[in-house]
């Protein structure tokens, strides 16, 4: 009798993994599931037709902030943006004929979230349902495969005690349909959702310096000359 071939081995005990965390996960209301499943935006959003796939790709909130249309900031942040650089710097290493650099964050934010698992467990729950419904179960899994074999992501070991030691980031699918009638599925992470009135993972993280101001310097000086 040949065994079981050591994906189909992994796989099974994923999968029986994932069911006794998820019979240990408290049930949560399903506005709050479907808030982070469904996200529904919170103003109109005039360039929605012009990118469709990601909101991340307008950042329209940097439009907004002071630091875009040219006003200075005060001291305190430049000191900041100054030992943020030079950590980033620092942090840059050559391996393996890649440049790699750590992510950076601000400290009081970070320390004061909260792990977020039960959400994350309970999204999980309902993405795979809503995959395999509508068959894309297998094609969805194919992108994270793709993004490990391409080093874009890691597999992390984590025993199911320690789950609420690490912050976790929800995930769910964007579909598409191509030119050629047929849908193509990615994955969006939800690093915006603020867990029990916390920050999110986005305002804890360090954005880097911002270049707006530049960029609108220079369209001034084009302009006046």
């Amino acid at each position: 009798m040949y065994g079981e071939a050591p994906d189909k081995k992994k796989q099974k005990r994923t999968q029986t993994n994932y069911a006794e965390v998820l019979a240990k996960t408290p049930p949560l209301p399903s506005s709050r599931i479907n808030y982070m499943v469904h996200p529904e935006e919170s103003y109109p959003d005039p360039l929605k037709n012009w990118f469709e796939e990601s909101s991340v790709q307008r950042g329209l909130e940097n439009m907004f902030i002071p630091e875009s249309i040219g006003l200075p900031t005060d001291e305190k942040f430049s000191t900041l943006n100054e030992e943020k650089v030079k950590q980033f710097r620092d942090s840059i290493t050559y391996k393996d004929g890649l440049y790699h650099v750590q992510l950076h964050w601000y400290e009081d934010e970070l320390k004061s979230l909260p792990s977020n698992y039960n959400d994350a467990i309970r999204v999980l729950e309902i993405v795979n349902k809503d995959l395999e419904k509508k068959n894309l179960y297998n094609q969805y899994l194919e992108v994270f495969q793709q993004q490990e074999d391409e080093g874009i992501i890691e597999e992390i070991s984590v025993p199911p005690k320690q789950f609420k030691d690490y912050i976790w980031i929800p995930h769910r699918p964007l579909l598409k349909l191509t030119d050629q009638n047929t849908t193509k599925v990615r994955p969006v992470f939800n690093c915006s959702y603020k867990y029990n009135g916390s920050v999110s993972l986005n305002e804890a993280a360090y954005p880097g310096l911002n270049l707006m101001t530049d960029m609108l310097k220079l369209m001034i000086q084009f302009r006046t000359n």
